[in-house]
């Protein structure tokens, strides 16, 4: 079974190295843009953004999104939007000729197999951090035979070289810089297409507090996060302070943990399922109160300027054995640190009461993290600048 496992994998790399030296051959279409998120499993992030803000603004330019997501696709096709499926003939086509690659995530977001340097990689990630990412990470160095496989099949040299990085500040152009091995440079101060909705759409209006839960993931979701999870009392508990308050809890996984979803059923909690339409930055935008781990989601919310609770049960074990973090936990957390519910609750009570506590400490971390000039709705209209302005736009 094993000599199978090897025998297609190598097979794949043999594949990829032909279908790499295929798009070499085929002459790019600078009005062809591809756009993608999570390896073609969701229509969110930076990308979608990006997409229909180009759709938009720019109808000179052909912009398709590319998924391999059945529910995707037939949503994106219910309204009209240009969308191919990543392993159709018309999707790869198109992939071939484009000349400019937008993703979130990696470029699996489009395909791993399909770019060459003749196109313009635009990595847009998907948000800033505590967390260290990339080559920066306790487990980001590639093993040693990687170097091997860079040799034998070149399509694999070219997995993570990106000419584009977006960022939100100078403190993250550096962190890019290592995290990607990419000079600073190519690392514009833009800000993320994903939060101009702050500033251009207006919240619900609602008679309701509402509380969101957004632990992320724990080792790129091959550690177990339930064990974060109140127990069966603790959410009856929840569930009364909540109706006490009137609140309501909202539970949203990271992507790489939606199977371990608690099997709860309360009056003032709901548990969010996995949508690939799904769109968290609608729900930051209506969210009152943030409770959250290590999620990057915190610095987005900071632009809403809205109370966090900090649900860091496990800070110790995590800084120590997942991807590490850049600076101490206490620099970053402009709200109450909590151990255990209890004092997440309390927590709560406090941001409800007195909403404004932390926010010297909040704009302090926000302004940081996001270059004041970047707070502006405007990340969009500034990415594409940039891109339409590249050299290899002129080539």
């Amino acid at each position: 079974m094993e000599v199978r496992k090897i025998f297609f994998k190598f097979f794949s790399y043999v594949i990829g190295d032909l279908l790499y030296f295929l798009s070499k051959m085929f002459p790019k279409d600078k009005k062809i843009w591809v756009f993608g998120s999570w390896y073609g499993n969701t229509f969110s992030d930076n990308s979608k953004y990006l997409y229909l803000y180009v759709l938009k603004n720019h109808p000179d330019i052909k912009a398709y999104w590319i998924t391999q997501n059945n529910k995707v696709f037939r949503a994106l096709k219910e309204l009209s939007l240009p969308v191919l499926k990543k392993n159709s003939l018309k999707g790869i086509l198109t992939i071939l000729r484009a000349k400019v690659w937008i993703m979130s995530t990696a470029r699996k977001d489009i395909s791993s197999m399909l770019y060459t340097n003749k196109s313009l990689n635009v990595q847009l990630w998907h948000g800033v951090g505590i967390k260290k990412i990339g080559y920066s990470t306790t487990f980001g160095n590639m093993p040693p035979f990687f170097n091997l496989k860079k040799k034998l099949f070149p399509f694999v040299s070219n997995l993570y070289k990106y000419d584009i990085v977006i960022s939100t500040s100078k403190l993250w152009q550096e962190r890019y810089s290592k995290a990607f091995r990419i000079p600073k440079e190519n690392i514009p101060i833009t800000g993320q297409p994903r939060c101009d909705i702050f500033y251009h759409k207006k919240p619900e209006k609602k008679d309701y507090i509402q509380i969101l839960f957004t632990p992320t993931h724990r080792r790129q979701g091959s550690g177990k996060i339930s064990s974060l999870f109140p127990t069966k009392e603790q959410f009856i508990k929840i569930n009364e302070f909540l109706k006490k308050h009137n609140a309501i809890l909202k539970l949203k996984l990271h992507y790489y943990d939606m199977k371990y979803i608690p099997d709860i059923h309360l009056s003032n909690i709901e548990v969010i399922d996995f949508d690939p339409m799904y769109d968290i930055q609608e729900e930051l935008l209506n969210t009152d109160i943030l409770l959250v781990d290590y999620s990057g989601i915190y610095f987005d919310f900071l632009l809403l300027d809205r109370p966090v609770v900090f649900t860091a049960f496990d800070l110790e074990d995590y800084q120590h054995t997942d991807q590490g973090f850049y600076e101490p936990y206490e620099n970053i957390a402009a709200g109450k640190i909590a151990k255990d519910w209890d004092e997440v609750l309390e927590g709560i009570e406090e941001a409800i009461k007195y909403p404004d506590k932390y926010k010297e400490k909040r704009k302090k971390v926000r302004d940081r993290y996001w270059d004041p000039s970047v707070q502006d709705g405007n990340a969009s209209k500034r990415v594409m600048n940039i891109i339409i302005n590249h050299k290899k736009m002129r080539d």
